[in-house]
């Protein structure tokens, strides 16, 4: 008995214990507060919607099933079918899923490190946002990826979808942390316009949280309190004397966010970030 309680704490100390990792470059620095971040899907092998055909129990319990790909999101091209080792009753025949996938030890089979089922709620959302997510994890380039991500968190902020939305405003405190330096005049004054036609107090002071973050400062009462109430939707009033621009410039603010494509995102932020 004390042998193994010997043993549980120095597991416990080591799980403890700081990971020395060398420093990454800010432009390669991965981010992530939700499951469809960045992070999680720089780990993906094979990112995929799928249904479960078949499973059978292989030894020692493990469960071997096929799924039958709708949509590749990441991965290799043209594969139609993958198979993944799980635990008994993990998956459901016949059940939808979007599957997260490491390949297991560099062989044919995968597992899944994370999952989403059809039958949850806002999956249509979920899967909308990780197909913009797995269009920017395609560009090579760390630099140009991040000014993607940058643009499908602003476009997603003024989403009319709900879960779209609040995602992306876990994912962009996360993000601005990291890549303050792409934020210029004109992105800061597009969140000040996503801020300015938000009703949400809850929200509202999020983006304020990342404004401020950023270096744009606004007065005491432009902090939404609690509840909602008298000019709870209106733009909040900045400090005395400020401009209603973001401090970093006079850009004007640009009309409201329009829905594009994933190539016309990525299309767009390349050309503009490319050498003259």
């Amino acid at each position: 008995m004390q042998a193994l309680l010997a043993i549980w704490l120095c597991c416990a100390a080591l799980r403890a214990a700081p990971q020395d990792e060398a420093p990454r470059a800010p432009a390669a620095a991965r981010f992530e507060f939700t499951t469809l971040g960045d992070k999680a899907l720089s780990r993906c092998d094979l990112l995929a919607e799928a249904r479960a055909a078949a499973a059978r129990t292989a030894a020692r319990g493990v469960c071997v099933v096929r799924f039958e790909i709708s949509e590749l999101l990441l991965g290799e091209s043209g594969r139609a079918e993958v198979v993944v080792l799980a635990a008994p009753g993990e998956f459901s025949a016949g059940a939808t899923y979007l599957l997260f996938l490491e390949r297991f030890q560099e062989g044919p089979r995968f597992t899944a490190f994370a999952r989403i089922a059809g039958a949850e709620r806002d999956y249509a959302a979920k899967l909308k946002v990780l197909r913009r997510f797995a269009e920017a994890e395609r560009v090579v380039d760390e630099e140009q990826r991040a000014l993607l991500i940058r643009e499908i968190l602003l476009l997603h902020l003024g989403d009319e979808d709900l879960f779209v939305k609040w995602n992306a405003l876990a994912e962009i405190k996360s993000f601005a942390g990291l890549h303050a330096a792409l934020f210029g005049a004109r992105e800061k004054a597009r969140l000040v316009e996503v801020l300015r036609g938000e009703v949400s107090p809850t929200f509202r002071r999020g983006l304020l949280e990342v404004l401020e973050q950023l270096g744009v400062r606004f007065g005491e009462k432009a902090r939404p309190e609690s509840g909602g109430g008298e000019g709870a939707g209106q733009a909040p009033p900045l400090e005395q004397g400020a401009s209603r621009e973001p401090a970093a410039g006079g850009a004007a603010v640009p009309p409201a966010l329009r829905p594009v494509s994933c190539a016309a995102w990525r299309s767009r932020v390349l050309e503009r970030s490319s050498p003259p």
